[in-house]
């Protein structure tokens, strides 16, 4: 079965850092073996809580989150509200421009001006919104 694989930061650079990716697991115990690994590697994580699908921890003044998603074959895209590490499985194109859309409406208009919206990778910067949101498309 396939999953999504989601790498949340909010810390400093957390714009760049975030990912996500689709791999192969036999089942949800598998995939959640997957996070431990990844949140094994992490030097200096604290408060680190796991629960089914998630890993969230602290480094120093900043957070971030290991997920899955199940069944990511059905799976547009995620979004990532990046200011609190956040995912929204996104299921179709249409929904996918329409989060797009508001992510736009919210931010500066000099930010978007050079976005390239075709991208698989689109960061866009909140100015009147709560939250960045980066858009990774599969």
């Amino acid at each position: 079965m396939k999953y999504a694989i989601i790498e949340t930061w909010n810390g400093e650079g957390y714009s760049f850092q975030n990912l996500a990716y689709i791999e192969e697991f036999n089942s949800d115990a598998e995939a959640q073996q997957k996070l431990r690994d990844l949140i094994a590697i992490e030097s200096d994580a604290e408060n680190i809580v796991e629960s089914d699908g998630i890993i969230t921890y602290d480094k120093h003044d900043d957070s971030g989150t290991f997920q899955f998603i199940k069944n990511a074959e059905s799976i547009y895209g995620v979004v990532i509200l990046t200011n609190v590490n956040e995912v929204v499985a996104i299921r179709n194109k249409k929904d996918w421009l329409a989060k797009i859309n508001i992510a736009v409406q919210q931010s500066d208009s000099d930010e978007t001006d050079e976005l390239d919206l075709s991208s698989d990778n689109i960061f866009i910067g909140a100015y009147e919104g709560d939250y960045d949101y980066q858009f990774i498309k599969f």
